[in-house]
């Protein structure tokens, strides 16, 4: 369909529901054909859960309702922020591309999925108050959920400087915003101790920091396999997509508004922390991946956001088509 030289992708309604379909069938035929590598992540608590749950048809059927979760979050940061025009679904349409081609984030409870919610949650909340004098309120209530997170997903530290840069990004770090957000870390660094204290939470402080501190160090090198390759290459075709995109946008004569650039120079510094994350610790690779797939798919629906050419449109079914073979090769 075109519209004064712009190739619209579809992505009404129905376009959604065959996506949705579709989706099904890959996670269908992943269950038959493929066996997934269960992740460990580290966490202030025990869940209590016994590793064949993880990889059960209940633990499928929560990581596909936390996905759905995802998906609404997602479109809705792309559509109220104006990453999309029309109210595309796009955005929703290309994380289940990347999240349904990769069976090990798929089959299987990935802990990830609750980091990239509260990620989002957080991307919301600092969108929402770019432009506003008082965000000190904000900046602590963002680290405060960041910190809640830990309880479950202890690599989700590591975002809360992230969040400090795209302060600084949209013009809202000042002393006291930053003030505030180390006002959130001791606050809920003392709630967790003080409940431990008192014998009110049965936190394991050990294990937790010796899980970041085996980020730092690098120890996950000494354990990489073929499913770890597997990832890495999943992680770079889309990589290469956001490269282009960024490479062909700085050279562009962009008429977008600076709320806009703002908001896509803060996901490109939240892709650059996860890929660089991946890259320091890559046993827990796959629980990176819904923060990825998230971020890949607001940047690259902006970048399909209008097609004014075949070459686009082709790269586009490229793209596709890369992660349907990914997806084939991986489950044989």
């Amino acid at each position: 369909m075109r519209e004064y030289g712009v190739i619209k992708i579809p992505t009404s309604l129905v376009s959604h529901i065959i996506c949705l379909f579709a989706a099904v069938a890959l996670v269908a035929i992943a269950s038959i054909y493929f066996t997934p590598v269960i992740t460990p992540f580290g966490n202030l608590v025990d869940l209590q859960l016994s590793q064949e749950w993880y990889s059960s048809i209940s633990a499928i059927v929560v990581n596909v309702c936390l996905m759905t979760i995802l998906t609404a979050a997602i479109s809705t940061i792309a559509n109220k922020y104006s990453l999309t025009i029309l109210l595309s679904l796009f955005p929703t349409l290309f994380f289940l591309l990347l999240q349904c081609c990769n069976p090990n984030i798929l089959l299987s409870f990935n802990i990830g999925i609750l980091g990239a919610i509260s990620f989002l949650i957080s991307t919301y909340y600092l969108f929402e108050n770019y432009g506003k004098k008082r965000v000190e309120k904000i900046v602590y209530g963002i680290t405060l959920i960041l910190c809640v997170s830990a309880i479950l997903w202890d690599k989700i530290i590591f975002f809360i400087p992230l969040f400090w840069i795209g302060l600084a990004q949209l013009n809202m770090l000042t002393f006291k915003s930053g003030a505030a957000s180390i006002l959130a870390i001791a606050t809920s660094t003392f709630i967790l101790w003080a409940t431990s204290y008192l014998g009110w939470g049965n936190f394991n402080f050990a294990d937790f920091g010796e899980g970041l501190k085996s980020v730092i160090m690098l120890n996950d090198y000494k354990y990489i396999d073929n499913n770890i390759i597997y990832d890495i290459v999943y992680v770079m075709a889309i990589l290469i997509v956001i490269m282009v995109y960024n490479l062909t946008n700085i050279y562009a004569d962009s008429h977008e508004k600076i709320s806009i650039k703002r908001y896509i120079l803060f996901l490109n510094s939240a892709l650059i922390t996860t890929t660089l994350l991946m890259v320091i610790n890559p046993l827990s690779i796959a629980t990176y991946m819904p923060i990825f797939n998230s971020v890949s798919a607001l940047l690259v629906a902006h970048y399909f956001n209008s097609i004014k050419s075949k070459a686009k449109l082709r790269f586009l079914y490229a793209i596709i088509l890369t992660y349907i073979t990914i997806y084939i090769v991986w489950i044989l």
